[in-house]
């Protein structure tokens, strides 16, 4: 990718890491270098806090305004209450919101089985940490090519021209889905293809597939990347969300509205829903994605 990216901006990279790793911090940064010399990216971290300014609120800025964000995952960092419970929180939060790419690099071993972040890809990706490596370099060359990849990604699934109002989406007799698709998704294809495999094996009656984990891992954003991805396959595609129920219910009025169902007036929800599901049981080629259940 060349410094005249689609993306129009220099990346903002966001090193999240316990103090007692940052030698190995300083040796990623060395070896992304090449990447920040290109004007492609710009890191930033706790260390480049001036002496006086306020560390919380700093810290705290940078990571909400950064598009990528390096998890320097060790012993150390899981230990860590900020690193644990602030900075992860609110970088796993700004994942499932589709504003920042998070990127887990596993510097030292430590155990991460059924933590947040443990379905997201790591790096290396044969599962040995950084320091359990023969070359220490070798990793972080791969973290690197990973990191400029992942910013090819971002840039190819950007359009070279502005879409028109509406998009392919408009060619859709049915379509509400309340978010854009996000740029900052990458990976997850074994996923997606197995969701949409399954759905074509099923020719018959309604399937119901379920996407399940801890809060934060990225259900939403996979949900997301799959309409987007596989909405040609439809005729009709829908968005609600299940949690709280009043939203739930809102977002029913909400479709009855859309599809003009006489109904749609009923101050009686019970009877929207009933003629929602009436509707679906007319029609074919419909995907409903339950959001937050």
């Amino acid at each position: 990718m060349s410094e005249t990216s689609r993306l129009g901006k220099v990346l903002k990279i966001f090193y999240s890491y316990a103090h007692r790793d940052k030698k190995l911090r300083d040796e990623l940064a060395k070896h992304l270098s090449g990447l920040q010399r290109q004007g492609i990216i710009i890191g930033w971290h706790d260390g480049e806090i001036r002496a006086g300014s306020e560390w919380d609120v700093q810290l705290k800025k940078h990571l909400t305004l950064s598009d990528i964000i390096l998890l320097l995952i060790s012993a150390d960092f899981m230990a860590s209450e900020y690193c644990y419970g602030v900075e992860m929180k609110q970088a796993l939060e700004r994942h499932e919101r589709g504003e920042a790419y998070i990127l887990p690099i596993l510097l030292r071993p430590t155990d991460i089985q059924g933590l947040p972040f443990a379905l997201l890809q790591f790096l290396p990706r044969d599962g040995k940490s950084i320091v359990g490596r023969r070359d220490k370099d070798d990793a972080f060359v791969e973290v690197a090519e990973a990191l400029r990849n992942v910013i090819t990604e971002i840039d190819r699934r950007l359009p070279s021209e502005p879409v028109p109002s509406g998009g392919i989406y408009a060619t859709l007799p049915w379509w509400k889905v309340p978010y854009s698709q996000n740029a900052f998704f990458t990976g997850r294809s074994s996923i997606l293809e197995q969701l949409h495999a399954a759905f074509l094996a099923r020719k018959v009656g309604v399937f119901v597939q379920a996407l399940t984990g801890l809060g934060g891992i990225g259900k939403t954003q996979i949900a997301l990347e799959y309409v987007y991805r596989y909405v040609q396959t439809y005729q009709a595609i829908f968005w609600v969300t299940a949690d709280p129920q009043g939203d739930l219910l809102a977002d029913f009025v909400s479709i009855a509205q859309f599809l003009h169902l006489p109904e749609q007036h009923e101050p009686n929800q019970a009877l929207i829903v009933e003629a929602i599901k009436h509707w679906f049981h007319q029609h074919e080629g419909w995907l409903l994605v339950f959001d937050n259940v």
